[in-house]
């Protein structure tokens, strides 16, 4: 492996405080690897050095290393450091939200989401402790107090992730962020400005608190088809269907 010393030689450039942080910082990332900057076996930059040199947040970095693993590029090794991987002999599964225009191709993302998130939650509602329960209700909770549709948006995002967390299992956390990232920069992409939210509040409320009732009941049928039936409901908002590729 080369040498930590490599650490100091990238060329980062500035972030853009508008746009989505972590994408920013993991396409950079993904850019010096793809050039061969860096190489297989290069460790990358440590967290702090990536935070003081981009001057982004801790999470920030966190997130953008997450995406570059499960886009195939990187690996951690515990206690040692994040390391390049021979990635050109790998097909990681990879999507880009702000190249998705189409309506079908948006549907089609959708379709997997309401599959991913179906079974999720139908397993969050045999796993979830008192302390996930608490957490989705209080995402419930910003839902309802949000001034506008970014807070909602925000809150929404924040309860599917919370119910990935909530089966126990991280293949299902990694896969719920990386593509509920993707499918929200997608629907801005299609629709501007986004209308999902506009006039939809309170029904959006009732969806979600009958998907957190389900929940807390350890009734994994029902929370299995209230989220079935919520996403279904989105992509009717959206005037999408889920047999668009049928």
């Amino acid at each position: 492996m080369s040498p930590p010393a490599a650490e100091g030689t990238l060329n980062l450039g500035s972030v853009n405080q508008r746009g989505h942080l972590a994408d920013q910082v993991a396409r950079q990332l993904a850019a010096l690897i793809q050039d061969g900057t860096l190489t297989p076996g290069d460790k990358l930059p440590t967290e702090a050095r990536l935070v003081e040199d981009l001057k982004v947040s801790r999470s920030v970095v966190r997130e953008a290393i997450a995406r570059l693993q499960s886009e195939g590029f990187v690996e951690s090794h515990q206690g040692k450091g994040v390391f390049v991987v021979d990635w050109s002999s790998r097909r990681p599964f990879r999507l880009d939200g702000e190249q998705i225009s189409a309506p079908d191709d948006l549907a089609a993302l959708i379709e997997l989401r309401v599959e991913l998130e179906s079974g999720a939650a139908a397993l969050a509602a045999s796993r979830r402790d008192d302390k996930e329960c608490a957490y989705l209700r209080d995402c419930v909770e910003r839902m309802a107090k949000a001034g506008d549709a970014a807070s909602m948006s925000e809150a929404d995002l924040d309860f599917h992730i919370g119910i990935a967390k909530a089966t126990h299992n991280a293949y299902y956390q990694d896969l719920s962020r990386y593509l509920n990232r993707h499918i929200r920069v997608a629907i801005a992409q299609c629709y501007r400005p986004p209308t999902h939210y506009s006039g939809t509040r309170q029904v959006l409320l009732d969806e979600h608190r009958a998907i957190l009732t389900a929940i807390e009941r350890g009734d994994a049928d029902t929370a299995r088809s209230a989220m079935r039936m919520h996403l279904s409901r989105v992509m009717e908002r959206l005037s999408l269907s889920e047999s668009a590729h049928a």
